[in-house]
């Protein structure tokens, strides 16, 4: 049972959504599975060196998998918190600083398409239609069928005069 825990444990730190405070419960509920003495009837004998070694590593790594989710959650707030700041300044009409919001978003949570499509959005309305393309690619890298940005791409592509673009897009 050890070898299949300490497997999912392996696999969800490498291909689970390391954003997520799921995953750090995910992770401590399999510690919490191989902390129990082996049977009901060991618990007050003391446990094997081999043993506390094992626990003493899976601390740690939980420890350690901790620490990267709560670094990656803290980004994704902060970046959440330059965002509605960004939204704030747009809707205020004060482009520049939305723009300063919006790249210090991207900045801390490049993954993010709404912040791409938002900074694309921004750099539109002051007259880049370029900046706004290359934003919105990059949306769709992320999120390939993210309708917003799809329609922002073919605004900036005929912006650009280049409506067969457009027109696929």
């Amino acid at each position: 049972m050890a070898v299949g825990v300490i497997a999912t444990l392996i696999h969800s730190g490498l291909s689970f959504n390391l954003e997520s405070p799921a995953s750090a419960l995910f992770f401590w509920v399999f510690i919490g599975l191989l902390s129990p003495p082996e049977k009901a009837s060991d618990a007050h004998v003391p446990t094997s060196r081999r043993r506390q070694i094992v626990r003493a590593c899976l601390i740690v790594l939980a420890a350690a998998f901790l620490a990267i989710t709560g670094a990656s959650d803290a980004k994704r707030i902060v970046a959440s918190i330059h965002a509605a700041g960004g939204n704030r300044h747009k809707q205020s009409g004060d482009l520049s600083k939305a723009q300063e919001k919006f790249m210090a978003a991207v900045r801390l949570w490049p993954e993010s398409p709404d912040y791409h499509r938002s900074l694309g959005k921004v750099m539109m309305q002051m007259g880049d239609p370029r900046a706004c393309e290359a934003h919105n690619r990059t949306a769709l890298v992320f999120w390939p069928y993210f309708r917003d940005a799809l329609l922002d791409l073919g605004t900036a592509l005929s912006e650009q005069g280049n409506f067969e673009a457009a027109m696929k897009s």
